[in-house]
């Protein structure tokens, strides 16, 4: 017997108990476990933890013309790590083909990829078209359509028609947070019933035994990294606020280094006590966290930011912004300030490193990284599959 699911931070999804005795098919697009970004990550915790449920069988669909062998290999081990027995449809078409199938002459529907799945669960920047098969899809952020320059017309032209097919067919929708619940309802046109925030938790990528972690003495060795140091993880946008950052740590050079790690870094200016690091492997990006004096992730917009729950778990004090989704993954465990105002960052910078290491500021990151699970959000994810089938019959 399954019971509704308490769910105080977030919409209340409507439950049906005679639904929930059926198991039923979903079919999957882990397409964008190829890319290495958050929405990759979230694409295998979040299967990992469905297909740990009762009732749900996974059928998993990917497509990729270029990477196609890569993309057989990293299905087949996702299956294997999740226990999931179905043969997956792995296509070799490229993206641009997909999306010019999908949106532009309308062919290759759900039906015909996967037949017989009750719910198709849909990449956001692929939705493919549907004879009957509800559609769900996961949306991360509206970024590209808050801030120019973040995505080739062309790609939001997509994104655009994606989610409008979302809304004209009156499809359920995942967002990560109630930022991007409140981003899809002003710019789209979705039933405030059919958008469901469900959060996202700490990747299972993210986590080594604490024996696997570089010492600080192996850091220094391995990136020359001499001094304590502000961490920064993520790709060089606009809205990632990176100039603020490196005007920030110039109060502190002084005393600390600056690390940023991630993509599109190549375009910073060197500066003495500034690294720069890409292509870095799992082990020594969490080593990163661990020894960190804290992470300054200052965006101006986020759809969750998944690095600061990175950071809370191993125990590195956050520095984040006010505004977007960021408080409220955050809440009170990190130090929030106005990332347009160099004069709060300096100060909320200041505030972390004489107390962001005490034991109540400890206490509070471990507290608040209970607030997240992927079984949770697993749980959630079923009910609004369920919510789907139900309105697709």
């Amino acid at each position: 017997m399954y019971t509704s699911i308490r769910l105080p931070q977030w919409p209340r999804l409507l439950y049906n108990e005679a639904m929930a005795k059926d198991n039923f098919q979903i079919g999957f697009d882990v397409t964008p476990i190829l890319y290495n970004r958050g929405v990759s990550r979230y694409t295998t915790n979040i299967i990992r933890a469905l297909a740990q449920t009762d009732d749900v069988t996974l059928k998993l669909f990917g497509s990729s013309f270029r990477a196609n062998r890569q993309l057989r290999t990293q299905i087949t081990e996702l299956q294997k790590d999740a226990g999931i027995d179905t043969k997956p449809t792995v296509l070799a078409f490229p993206p641009a083909f997909l999306k010019n199938m999908w949106y532009g002459v309308g062919r290759l529907h759900i039906e015909s990829l996967m037949p017989k799945v009750d719910v198709f669960h849909a990449w956001e920047e692929l939705i493919p078209p549907s004879y009957k098969t509800p559609t769900v899809a996961t949306i991360h952020d509206l970024a590209l359509f808050k801030f120019e320059g973040i995505a080739h017309p062309t790609t939001k032209e997509k994104h655009t028609l994606a989610l409008k097919r979302l809304a004209a067919t009156h499809s359920h929708v995942i967002a990560v947070s109630q930022q991007t619940r409140r981003d899809l309802l002003e710019l789209f046109s979705f039933p405030e019933d059919h958008v469901h925030v469900i959060p996202e938790a700490v990747p299972s990528e993210s986590i080594v035994s604490p024996k696997e972690l570089f010492t600080r003495q192996e850091i220094e060795l391995r990136f020359g990294i001499h001094k304590p140091y502000f961490l920064w993880v993520g790709v060089n946008e606009p809205r990632k606020n990176i100039d603020r950052i490196i005007e920030t740590w110039k109060h502190f050079s002084k005393d600390f280094d600056l690390v940023l790690v991630g993509q599109g870094l190549e375009r910073i200016r060197p500066i003495p006590g500034l690294f720069t690091l890409r292509g870095i492997g799992k082990v020594e990006l969490t080593s990163l966290f661990s020894k960190a004096q804290l992470l300054l992730f200052p965006s101006l917009y986020e759809g969750f930011g998944l690095p600061i729950l990175e950071a809370f778990y191993y125990g590195c004090p956050v520095v984040t912004s006010h505004i977007s989704a960021m408080p409220e993954v955050a809440d009170d465990a990190a130090v929030l300030v106005d990332p347009t105002d160099i004069d709060s960052l300096v100060a909320g910078v200041q505030n972390s490193i004489e107390n962001g290491h005490n034991a109540k500021s400890q206490k509070k990151m471990k507290d608040r990284l209970k607030q997240y699970s992927w079984s949770e959000s697993a749980k959630k994810t079923k009910e609004v599959y369920r919510l789907a089938r139900r309105d697709g019959k």
